[in-house]
Protein backbone atom coordinates (compact mmCIF):
# COMPACT_ATOMS: atom_id res chain seq x y z
CA UNK A 1 0.00 0.00 0.00
CA UNK A 2 1.23 3.47 -1.12
CA UNK A 3 1.64 6.71 1.78
CA UNK A 4 -1.43 8.07 0.26
CA UNK A 5 -3.59 4.86 -0.06
CA UNK A 6 -3.18 4.77 4.06
CA UNK A 7 -3.91 8.85 4.38
CA UNK A 8 -6.84 8.13 2.10
CA UNK A 9 -8.30 5.60 4.53
CA UNK A 10 -7.29 6.73 7.85
CA UNK A 11 -9.69 10.14 7.07
CA UNK A 12 -12.56 7.95 5.31
CA UNK A 13 -12.12 6.02 8.70
CA UNK A 14 -12.19 9.21 10.63
CA UNK A 15 -15.03 10.59 9.24
CA UNK A 16 -17.05 8.02 8.83
CA UNK A 17 -17.70 7.80 12.55
CA UNK A 18 -17.78 11.50 13.08
CA UNK A 19 -19.24 11.87 16.28
CA UNK A 20 -17.22 9.24 18.06
CA UNK A 21 -13.82 11.55 15.97
CA UNK A 22 -15.13 14.56 17.34
CA UNK A 23 -15.57 13.64 21.02
CA UNK A 24 -12.22 12.07 20.82
CA UNK A 25 -10.70 15.33 19.72
CA UNK A 26 -12.65 17.42 21.96
CA UNK A 27 -10.61 15.75 24.70
CA UNK A 28 -7.29 16.25 23.04
CA UNK A 29 -8.43 19.70 22.50
CA UNK A 30 -9.36 20.66 26.35
CA UNK A 31 -5.78 19.04 27.05
CA UNK A 32 -3.95 20.68 25.04
CA UNK A 33 -5.52 23.98 25.91
CA UNK A 34 -5.47 23.40 29.08
CA UNK A 35 -1.60 22.67 29.03
CA UNK A 36 -1.14 25.77 26.65
CA UNK A 37 -3.09 27.97 29.14
CA UNK A 38 -1.40 26.52 32.20
CA UNK A 39 2.44 27.00 30.50
CA UNK A 40 1.44 30.66 29.27
CA UNK A 41 0.53 31.73 32.91
CA UNK A 42 3.88 30.33 34.19
CA UNK A 43 5.38 32.50 31.24
CA UNK A 44 3.50 35.52 32.22
CA UNK A 45 4.81 34.75 35.73
CA UNK A 46 8.42 34.65 35.17
CA UNK A 47 7.72 37.41 32.52
CA UNK A 48 6.64 39.36 35.28
CA UNK A 49 9.29 38.39 38.06
CA UNK A 50 12.37 39.55 35.95
CA UNK A 51 10.69 42.72 35.47
CA UNK A 52 10.21 42.95 39.62
CA UNK A 53 14.29 41.95 39.43
CA UNK A 54 15.10 44.69 37.13
CA UNK A 55 13.75 47.25 39.42
CA UNK A 56 15.46 45.64 42.60
CA UNK A 57 18.68 47.21 40.92
CA UNK A 58 21.53 45.48 40.88
CA UNK A 59 21.37 42.25 42.64
CA UNK A 60 25.15 41.20 42.41
CA UNK A 61 25.57 43.39 45.41
CA UNK A 62 26.01 42.06 48.97
CA UNK A 63 25.70 44.03 52.10
CA UNK A 64 27.49 42.66 54.94
CA UNK A 65 27.04 43.69 58.42
CA UNK A 66 29.18 43.53 61.95
CA UNK A 67 26.66 41.94 64.06
CA UNK A 68 28.54 43.46 67.11
CA UNK A 69 28.11 46.98 65.91
CA UNK A 70 25.77 48.29 68.47
CA UNK A 71 27.41 46.43 70.92
CA UNK A 72 30.04 48.73 72.33
CA UNK A 73 31.38 46.31 74.37
CA UNK A 74 31.54 43.54 71.66
CA UNK A 75 32.47 46.14 68.98
CA UNK A 76 35.41 47.12 70.61
CA UNK A 77 37.04 43.49 71.36
CA UNK A 78 35.22 41.79 68.49
CA UNK A 79 37.15 40.61 65.17
CA UNK A 80 34.09 40.92 63.01
CA UNK A 81 35.10 44.61 63.01
CA UNK A 82 34.60 46.27 58.98
CA UNK A 83 38.00 48.18 58.52
CA UNK A 84 39.66 49.07 54.95
CA UNK A 85 41.79 46.59 55.16
CA UNK A 86 39.27 43.91 56.48
CA UNK A 87 37.13 44.92 53.31
CA UNK A 88 40.00 44.71 51.22
CA UNK A 89 40.08 41.43 51.83
CA UNK A 90 36.89 40.45 50.71
CA UNK A 91 38.22 41.08 46.94
CA UNK A 92 39.86 38.39 47.41
CA UNK A 93 37.07 35.66 48.17
CA UNK A 94 36.55 33.62 44.40
CA UNK A 95 33.63 35.92 42.82
CA UNK A 96 33.95 39.09 43.99
CA UNK A 97 34.78 42.18 41.72
CA UNK A 98 35.24 44.74 44.37
CA UNK A 99 34.32 46.06 48.21
CA UNK A 100 33.90 48.88 49.45
CA UNK A 101 33.06 50.01 53.56
CA UNK A 102 30.03 52.69 53.45
CA UNK A 103 28.77 55.21 55.60
CA UNK A 104 25.68 56.67 55.08
CA UNK A 105 24.74 60.25 57.05
CA UNK A 106 22.25 63.14 56.31
CA UNK A 107 23.80 67.10 54.86
CA UNK A 108 22.49 69.74 53.71
CA UNK A 109 23.74 71.53 50.74
CA UNK A 110 23.42 74.74 49.23
CA UNK A 111 23.98 75.41 45.13
CA UNK A 112 24.06 78.60 43.51
CA UNK A 113 20.96 80.26 45.56
CA UNK A 114 18.96 77.23 46.15
CA UNK A 115 19.19 74.79 49.15
CA UNK A 116 18.65 70.99 49.58
CA UNK A 117 18.76 67.96 52.34
CA UNK A 118 19.85 64.74 51.21
CA UNK A 119 20.98 61.69 52.28
CA UNK A 120 24.78 61.10 51.63
CA UNK A 121 27.26 57.86 51.08
CA UNK A 122 30.58 57.51 51.26
CA UNK A 123 32.46 55.13 49.86
CA UNK A 124 35.72 53.67 48.35
CA UNK A 125 35.77 56.10 44.83
CA UNK A 126 38.15 53.61 43.52
CA UNK A 127 35.43 50.96 43.53
CA UNK A 128 32.42 52.94 42.55
CA UNK A 129 32.82 52.45 38.59
CA UNK A 130 32.71 48.77 39.03
CA UNK A 131 29.98 49.08 41.46
CA UNK A 132 28.30 50.12 38.62
CA UNK A 133 26.97 53.28 39.16
CA UNK A 134 25.18 54.29 35.96
CA UNK A 135 26.94 58.24 35.46
CA UNK A 136 24.76 59.75 32.34
CA UNK A 137 26.06 63.25 32.99
CA UNK A 138 29.56 63.64 34.01
CA UNK A 139 31.86 60.92 35.29
CA UNK A 140 32.46 58.78 38.42
CA UNK A 141 34.22 59.55 41.02
CA UNK A 142 37.89 57.25 41.17
CA UNK A 143 40.85 56.74 43.04
CA UNK A 144 42.22 60.05 42.32
CA UNK A 145 39.02 61.53 44.25
CA UNK A 146 39.89 60.21 47.68
CA UNK A 147 40.44 63.20 49.71
CA UNK A 148 38.78 65.37 48.06
CA UNK A 149 35.14 67.30 48.02
CA UNK A 150 34.06 66.17 44.79
CA UNK A 151 30.94 64.66 44.71
CA UNK A 152 28.48 62.68 42.21
CA UNK A 153 24.48 63.68 42.49
CA UNK A 154 21.57 61.28 41.99
CA UNK A 155 19.32 62.30 39.01
CA UNK A 156 16.37 62.45 41.63
CA UNK A 157 17.87 65.15 43.79
CA UNK A 158 17.70 67.56 41.19
CA UNK A 159 14.39 68.91 41.54
CA UNK A 160 14.62 68.85 44.87
CA UNK A 161 16.38 72.71 45.71
CA UNK A 162 14.27 75.11 47.74
CA UNK A 163 15.00 79.01 48.14
CA UNK A 164 16.52 80.17 51.82
CA UNK A 165 14.25 79.87 54.29
CA UNK A 166 11.60 78.23 52.89
CA UNK A 167 12.17 74.73 53.55
CA UNK A 168 9.36 74.41 55.36
CA UNK A 169 7.24 75.71 52.71
CA UNK A 170 9.18 73.57 49.88
CA UNK A 171 7.97 69.80 51.77
CA UNK A 172 4.83 70.95 52.13
CA UNK A 173 3.65 71.62 48.81
CA UNK A 174 5.31 68.68 47.49
CA UNK A 175 9.03 68.54 48.01
CA UNK A 176 9.78 68.86 43.99
CA UNK A 177 10.85 71.72 42.04
CA UNK A 178 9.71 72.74 38.36
CA UNK A 179 13.47 73.09 36.79
CA UNK A 180 15.91 70.42 37.71
CA UNK A 181 19.36 72.43 39.43
CA UNK A 182 22.20 72.16 36.98
CA UNK A 183 24.73 71.23 40.03
CA UNK A 184 27.31 70.22 37.79
CA UNK A 185 28.05 74.04 36.29
CA UNK A 186 26.94 75.56 39.77
CA UNK A 187 29.19 76.56 43.39
CA UNK A 188 28.45 74.43 45.79
CA UNK A 189 28.48 73.95 49.33
CA UNK A 190 27.98 71.66 51.80
CA UNK A 191 27.38 71.33 56.10
CA UNK A 192 26.23 69.78 58.81
CA UNK A 193 24.17 72.63 60.30
CA UNK A 194 20.38 71.62 60.18
CA UNK A 195 19.51 75.57 59.83
CA UNK A 196 22.12 76.35 57.15
CA UNK A 197 19.52 77.12 54.88
CA UNK A 198 17.58 79.05 57.31
CA UNK A 199 17.75 82.40 59.23
CA UNK A 200 19.24 80.82 62.54
CA UNK A 201 22.52 79.50 60.66
CA UNK A 202 25.44 78.94 63.78
CA UNK A 203 27.63 81.39 61.46
CA UNK A 204 30.44 79.47 63.32
CA UNK A 205 30.24 76.53 61.00
CA UNK A 206 32.10 77.01 58.03
CA UNK A 207 30.31 75.24 55.14
CA UNK A 208 32.38 72.79 52.78
CA UNK A 209 33.20 74.28 49.54
CA UNK A 210 32.28 71.13 46.99
CA UNK A 211 32.11 70.51 43.93
CA UNK A 212 29.71 67.91 41.58
CA UNK A 213 31.34 65.91 38.71
CA UNK A 214 28.77 63.80 37.65
CA UNK A 215 24.92 62.66 37.78
CA UNK A 216 24.08 58.66 38.13
CA UNK A 217 20.68 57.08 37.96
CA UNK A 218 19.12 58.92 35.57
CA UNK A 219 18.18 56.42 32.94
CA UNK A 220 16.85 53.75 36.16
CA UNK A 221 15.54 56.40 38.64
CA UNK A 222 17.62 55.02 41.03
CA UNK A 223 19.69 58.48 41.96
CA UNK A 224 18.31 59.23 45.78
CA UNK A 225 21.77 59.51 47.29
CA UNK A 226 25.01 62.05 46.91
CA UNK A 227 27.78 60.40 46.48
CA UNK A 228 31.11 61.16 48.02
CA UNK A 229 34.77 59.89 48.87
CA UNK A 230 34.39 57.87 51.74
CA UNK A 231 37.45 59.41 53.63
CA UNK A 232 35.86 63.24 53.08
CA UNK A 233 32.46 62.36 54.31
CA UNK A 234 34.43 60.99 57.57
CA UNK A 235 36.11 64.09 57.86
CA UNK A 236 33.03 66.02 58.32
CA UNK A 237 31.27 63.94 60.24
CA UNK A 238 33.99 63.82 62.54
CA UNK A 239 34.10 67.74 62.90
CA UNK A 240 30.04 67.60 63.54
CA UNK A 241 31.12 65.68 65.95
CA UNK A 242 33.88 68.05 67.58
CA UNK A 243 31.39 70.65 67.39
CA UNK A 244 28.05 68.57 68.87
CA UNK A 245 30.82 67.51 71.85
CA UNK A 246 30.45 71.01 73.87
CA UNK A 247 28.98 72.25 77.27
CA UNK A 248 26.11 75.54 77.09
CA UNK A 249 28.86 78.04 77.09
CA UNK A 250 30.40 76.65 74.34
CA UNK A 251 33.68 74.71 75.32
CA UNK A 252 35.05 71.79 74.63
CA UNK A 253 34.05 68.77 76.58
CA UNK A 254 35.98 65.73 76.85
CA UNK A 255 34.88 63.03 74.44
CA UNK A 256 35.76 59.74 72.44
CA UNK A 257 36.36 60.73 68.79
CA UNK A 258 37.26 57.89 67.47
CA UNK A 259 35.03 55.86 68.19
CA UNK A 260 34.79 54.52 64.26
CA UNK A 261 38.44 53.64 64.03
CA UNK A 262 37.62 51.33 67.46
CA UNK A 263 33.84 50.09 66.11
CA UNK A 264 34.90 49.42 62.36
CA UNK A 265 32.43 50.46 60.02
CA UNK A 266 28.72 49.42 60.85
CA UNK A 267 28.27 48.11 56.90
CA UNK A 268 30.13 47.24 53.49
CA UNK A 269 29.05 46.30 50.21
CA UNK A 270 30.55 43.68 48.21
CA UNK A 271 30.00 43.49 44.64
CA UNK A 272 29.92 40.23 42.69
CA UNK A 273 31.11 39.54 39.06
CA UNK A 274 27.88 37.75 38.30
CA UNK A 275 24.43 36.86 39.49
CA UNK A 276 26.02 33.14 39.80
CA UNK A 277 28.54 34.17 42.04
CA UNK A 278 26.08 35.99 44.72
CA UNK A 279 24.92 33.02 46.66
CA UNK A 280 28.49 31.26 46.99
CA UNK A 281 30.24 34.93 48.22
CA UNK A 282 26.92 34.94 50.88
CA UNK A 283 28.25 31.78 52.45
CA UNK A 284 31.57 32.84 52.59
CA UNK A 285 30.92 35.61 54.40
CA UNK A 286 28.18 34.04 56.81
CA UNK A 287 31.35 31.54 57.64
CA UNK A 288 33.24 34.72 58.43
CA UNK A 289 29.98 35.60 61.54
CA UNK A 290 29.09 38.37 59.16
CA UNK A 291 24.96 39.38 58.36
CA UNK A 292 24.61 39.87 55.08
CA UNK A 293 21.75 40.72 52.57
CA UNK A 294 21.30 41.08 49.17
CA UNK A 295 18.40 40.96 46.71
CA UNK A 296 19.04 37.62 45.69
CA UNK A 297 17.67 36.64 48.51
CA UNK A 298 14.48 37.79 47.39
CA UNK A 299 15.07 36.64 44.06
CA UNK A 300 15.80 33.06 44.89
CA UNK A 301 12.65 32.97 47.23
CA UNK A 302 10.54 34.20 43.98
CA UNK A 303 11.93 31.38 41.73
CA UNK A 304 11.01 28.83 44.12
CA UNK A 305 7.56 30.17 44.34
CA UNK A 306 7.79 30.25 40.75
CA UNK A 307 9.09 26.88 40.06
CA UNK A 308 6.48 25.32 42.20
CA UNK A 309 3.48 27.45 40.63
CA UNK A 310 4.38 25.91 37.19
CA UNK A 311 5.40 22.42 38.28
CA UNK A 312 1.58 22.68 39.36
CA UNK A 313 0.17 24.65 36.51
CA UNK A 314 1.90 22.21 34.10
CA UNK A 315 0.87 19.32 36.54
CA UNK A 316 -2.99 20.23 35.88
CA UNK A 317 -2.55 20.69 32.34
CA UNK A 318 -0.65 17.23 31.93
CA UNK A 319 -3.67 15.30 33.62
CA UNK A 320 -5.92 17.00 31.35
CA UNK A 321 -3.85 15.76 28.42
CA UNK A 322 -3.30 11.87 29.84
CA UNK A 323 -7.20 11.58 30.18
CA UNK A 324 -7.06 12.57 26.39
CA UNK A 325 -4.87 9.82 25.38
CA UNK A 326 -6.88 7.68 27.68
CA UNK A 327 -9.42 8.35 25.12
CA UNK A 328 -7.33 7.83 21.86
CA UNK A 329 -6.19 4.81 22.77
CA UNK A 330 -9.91 3.62 24.07
CA UNK A 331 -11.04 4.84 20.63
CA UNK A 332 -8.34 3.35 18.55
CA UNK A 333 -9.12 -0.26 20.07
CA UNK A 334 -12.84 0.32 19.97
CA UNK A 335 -12.29 1.21 16.03
CA UNK A 336 -10.31 -2.42 15.51
CA UNK A 337 -13.04 -4.29 16.81
CA UNK A 338 -15.51 -2.45 14.95
CA UNK A 339 -13.01 -3.43 11.79
CA UNK A 340 -12.16 -6.55 12.76
CA UNK A 341 -13.42 -8.23 9.15
CA UNK A 342 -11.70 -5.24 7.21
CA UNK A 343 -8.51 -5.80 9.00
CA UNK A 344 -8.94 -9.52 7.76
CA UNK A 345 -9.78 -8.74 4.16
CA UNK A 346 -6.48 -6.24 3.77
CA UNK A 347 -4.18 -9.22 4.85
CA UNK A 348 -5.88 -11.38 2.33
CA UNK A 349 -5.31 -9.30 -0.25
CA UNK A 350 -1.94 -8.26 -0.08
CA UNK A 351 -1.11 -5.77 2.60
CA UNK A 352 1.82 -5.71 4.78
CA UNK A 353 1.81 -5.52 8.65
CA UNK A 354 3.52 -2.80 8.76
CA UNK A 355 0.80 -0.78 6.24
CA UNK A 356 -1.71 -2.27 8.96
CA UNK A 357 0.13 -0.48 11.77
CA UNK A 358 0.80 2.62 9.82
CA UNK A 359 -2.72 3.11 8.70
CA UNK A 360 -3.80 2.87 13.12
CA UNK A 361 -1.27 4.98 13.94
CA UNK A 362 -2.14 7.49 11.67
CA UNK A 363 -5.11 7.47 12.70
CA UNK A 364 -4.27 8.47 16.13
CA UNK A 365 -1.24 10.80 15.00
CA UNK A 366 -4.76 12.87 12.88
CA UNK A 367 -6.41 12.80 15.88
CA UNK A 368 -3.95 14.22 18.16
CA UNK A 369 -3.23 16.81 15.62
CA UNK A 370 -6.12 18.33 14.72
CA UNK A 371 -6.84 18.28 18.68
CA UNK A 372 -3.53 20.30 19.28
CA UNK A 373 -4.48 22.43 16.18
CA UNK A 374 -7.66 23.51 17.72
CA UNK A 375 -7.04 23.51 21.48
CA UNK A 376 -3.61 26.05 20.36
CA UNK A 377 -6.31 28.04 18.53
CA UNK A 378 -8.50 27.96 21.78
CA UNK A 379 -5.64 28.80 23.87
CA UNK A 380 -5.09 31.70 21.90
CA UNK A 381 -8.33 33.38 22.42
CA UNK A 382 -8.96 32.35 26.01
CA UNK A 383 -5.67 34.16 26.13
CA UNK A 384 -6.45 37.70 24.51
CA UNK A 385 -9.38 37.32 27.04
CA UNK A 386 -7.21 37.31 29.73
CA UNK A 387 -5.02 40.01 28.89
CA UNK A 388 -8.30 42.52 27.92
CA UNK A 389 -10.88 41.70 29.81
CA UNK A 390 -9.07 40.22 33.08
CA UNK A 391 -6.29 42.51 32.89
CA UNK A 392 -8.70 45.50 32.96
CA UNK A 393 -10.42 43.75 35.47
CA UNK A 394 -7.13 43.29 38.47
CA UNK A 395 -5.99 47.16 37.20
CA UNK A 396 -9.28 48.15 38.45
CA UNK A 397 -8.82 46.11 41.36
CA UNK A 398 -5.84 48.20 41.94
CA UNK A 399 -3.80 44.73 41.81
CA UNK A 400 -1.43 44.96 39.11
CA UNK A 401 0.03 47.67 37.16
CA UNK A 402 0.37 46.69 33.08
CA UNK A 403 2.12 43.52 31.87
CA UNK A 404 0.30 40.48 30.83
CA UNK A 405 -1.55 37.78 32.49
CA UNK A 406 -0.98 34.79 30.22
CA UNK A 407 2.21 35.11 27.32
CA UNK A 408 1.51 32.21 24.17
CA UNK A 409 4.99 32.75 22.28
CA UNK A 410 5.25 30.93 18.69
CA UNK A 411 7.21 28.08 20.01
CA UNK A 412 4.71 26.57 22.57
CA UNK A 413 2.11 26.73 20.07
CA UNK A 414 4.85 24.58 17.68
CA UNK A 415 5.60 22.15 20.81
CA UNK A 416 1.76 21.90 21.47
CA UNK A 417 0.55 20.82 18.49
CA UNK A 418 3.71 18.40 18.60
CA UNK A 419 3.62 17.33 21.71
CA UNK A 420 -0.31 16.52 21.43
CA UNK A 421 0.63 14.38 18.04
CA UNK A 422 3.41 12.51 19.87
CA UNK A 423 0.81 11.82 22.82
CA UNK A 424 -1.95 10.51 19.36
CA UNK A 425 1.37 8.34 18.28
CA UNK A 426 1.81 6.87 21.89
CA UNK A 427 -1.70 6.03 22.39
CA UNK A 428 -2.34 4.35 19.29
CA UNK A 429 0.83 2.33 19.41
CA UNK A 430 -1.14 -0.68 21.24
CA UNK A 431 -4.31 -1.07 19.23
CA UNK A 432 -2.25 -0.89 15.99
CA UNK A 433 -0.06 -4.08 17.24
CA UNK A 434 -3.06 -5.13 18.09
CA UNK A 435 -4.47 -4.55 14.45
CA UNK A 436 -1.15 -6.12 13.29
CA UNK A 437 -1.34 -9.44 15.24
CA UNK A 438 -4.85 -10.50 14.59
CA UNK A 439 -5.32 -13.56 12.52
CA UNK A 440 -6.66 -12.91 9.08
CA UNK A 441 -8.73 -16.21 9.43
CA UNK A 442 -10.14 -15.28 12.44
CA UNK A 443 -11.06 -11.97 11.02
CA UNK A 444 -12.53 -13.05 8.23
CA UNK A 445 -14.85 -15.43 10.22
CA UNK A 446 -16.09 -11.98 12.31
CA UNK A 447 -19.43 -11.07 10.88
Amino acid sequence: MSSIDIISMALRSLFKRKLRTFLTVLGVIIGTASIVIMVSLGIAMNESFDKQVEMMGDITKIDVYNPDYWNDAAAETSSLKLTKETVSGFRNIEGVKCATPVVNSYLYFQCGKYYGDFSVIGIDTSAMEAMGYDVTQGRTLDSEDMGTMNVVFGSELLHSFYKKGQRDKFYMSGGTSEEPMDVLNENMKLSYDYEFSGRNADKSIKPYNIKAVGIYGEEYGDGYYVIMPIDSLEKVLADQQKYNMKDANGNKVKSELNEQSKKGYQNAVVKCKSMDDVEHVSAQLKEMGYEVNSAMDSVSSMKKISGSLQLLLGAIGFVSLLVAAIGITNTMIMSIYERTKEIGIMKVIGAKLRDIKRLFLLEAVIIGFMGGFAGVAISLVVSAVLNNVGLSFLSAMQSVEGGSISVIPLWLCLAAMAFSSVIGLISGYLPARRAMKLSALNALRKN
